[in-house]
């Protein structure tokens, strides 16, 4: 039984609201993301920009990167958690042997041979690699339209989230 006034939540429960709370962003906090890591944004590369369009104020703009709040820091950290050991994994995929052992019905080593379902994520990894950091070479183009053919409309998306967030 509840007692008036008593916490319902376990510490465990507590930690892990917050956790959540931390890793999600809101709508503004989104927006800045994407100016500020979108290498076609014209705010690209620039915190106080990317924060102004996002719809921060000008102050807070002019001191997000130096005062590093935990919404921003956790992204950060976060994304180089998961780079490490994907190139790890990109890496050993790359490098690995595609020749599998042939046994006989006794279970003796008769040969090898090409795995070709082996070949095949190797292959794939190397195109992802290939795509991504010699894409000047080697990028695959997706041509994106909004409706009928036309223009997509990033205006109108940026609006409703500004007055989403505004809400």
């Amino acid at each position: 039984m509840v007692k008036k006034g008593q916490d319902t939540l376990s510490d465990a429960s507590k930690k892990k609201r917050a956790k959540i709370k931390k890793e999600y962003l809101d709508p503004r906090q989104a927006l800045f993301h994407n100016y500020y890591n979108d290498p076609e944004s014209e705010t690209f590369a620039n915190a106080y920009q990317s924060c102004m369009r996002a719809g921060f104020s000008k102050n807070y703009a002019k001191v997000i990167l130096h005062s590093m709040p935990d919404w921003l820091s956790v992204g950060f950290t976060r994304r180089k958690k998961m780079l490490v050991p994907a190139e790890k994994v990109l890496e050993s995929t790359l490098e690995m042997d595609t020749q599998v052992e042939v046994r006989d019905k006794l279970g003796d080593i008769v040969g090898t041979k090409k795995d070709s379902g082996l070949e095949k994520i190797k292959q794939d990894s190397a195109k992802f690699v290939a795509e991504r950091i010699g894409k000047e070479y080697w990028s695959a183009r997706t041509e994106l339209t909004g409706d009928k053919g036309g223009p997509i409309e990033l205006q109108k998306i940026e609006g409703e989230l500004k007055e989403w967030a505004k809400k």
